[in-house]
């Protein structure tokens, strides 16, 4: 079946809570934990592709939470966002889609939650440069910035709720 988005992609100017819950069929909405500035990367960088040693079957909303865990010298990385595409500093990826956002915040925010968006296949092979070839591909799309919501993190997916607020 279709998955509905169990957040509104509305004009950001929009300042009401929202809260986060489930539109699939399992009635719960997953979040997973990663590490900085990767959790950064996928909200504001276009990084598709999650890393994991695990493969999930799950397909639906993720919240993208910043871990405590950080390594700040990835932020130095020259990164493609495509194949074949230009090569910046991962840190200078970053920032700008925070500026594009309106968003001024610490590009390695640790310990929140800062994104939506839905995790649409899990890859055993990807020609997204995001993807390491000694690992599953957990593909993210549909990525949407929130306000930063404090939040304790945990390993692989973990059900979550909470309200949220898209940038002003």
């Amino acid at each position: 079946g279709s998955l509905s988005l169990p957040f509104s992609s509305a004009l950001a100017s929009d300042a009401a809570m929202r809260p986060f819950a489930a539109s699939s069929a399992s009635g719960m909405a997953s979040t997973m934990t990663t590490s900085q500035p990767f959790a950064s990367a996928i909200v504001f960088a276009g990084k598709n592709i999650e890393n994991r040693s695990r493969r999930t079957h799950y397909r639906g909303p993720v919240a993208i939470h910043a871990g405590l865990k950080a390594y700040p010298e990835e932020l130095d990385f020259h990164q493609q966002l495509v194949r074949g595409g230009e090569y910046r500093l991962l840190k200078d990826w970053i920032k700008s889609g925070m500026r594009r956002h309106g968003i001024e915040q610490d590009p390695l925010i640790r310990g929140h939650i800062i994104g939506i968006g839905m995790l649409v296949d899990c890859l055993e092979k990807s020609s997204s440069p995001w993807f390491n070839k000694t690992a599953f591909g957990w593909v993210i799309e549909s990525v949407i910035p929130i306000d930063p919501v404090p939040f304790s993190g945990n390993l692989g997916l973990w059900p979550c709720r909470f309200k949220y607020r898209l940038p002003r």
